[in-house]
């Protein structure tokens, strides 16, 4: 399974996954191909949902459904919020260590653990 955009001949594109399989052994060898629509399968705009892809695979693909511009956008902001949780993670919760540890002032940590939705945590309760 392969997943790429495929673009028409003036211009209109959409989401496909590409699959193959290949018959070397048989009397006359030969390829095949499956390419199958995945527009209604595919995920929803980012822009429309506040969740933050989790992984470098997310992210990747995002690619061709996204302006590089976005995707930076996105990077930064997983690599903060992982960035965030391992200095808390390190500093056992301490926040003005995490500040420290992160280079930002205090009020900064504080305006981006709100901003990722991690300011409520309670003393103890684990990052996901």
């Amino acid at each position: 399974m392969f997943a790429t955009t495929l673009r028409g001949q003036y211009g209109s594109s959409c989401n496909v996954e590409v699959a193959a399989v290949s018959a070397l052994n048989a009397a006359e060898p030969s390829l095949g191909f499956s390419i199958r629509d995945v527009e209604k399968r595919a995920p929803t705009d980012l822009k429309t949902s506040r969740e933050l892809p989790h992984s470098a695979q997310e992210l990747t693909e995002l690619i061709s459904r996204a302006p590089l511009k976005e995707l930076v956008r996105e990077t930064t902001e997983v690599i903060e919020r992982l960035c965030i949780a391992a200095a808390l993670k390190l500093t056992a919760d301490y926040r003005a260590t995490a500040a420290e540890l992160l280079g930002l002032s205090r009020q900064s940590l504080y305006a981006k653990l709100r901003r990722y939705g991690l300011a409520d945590l309670a003393p103890g309760e684990k990052l996901k």
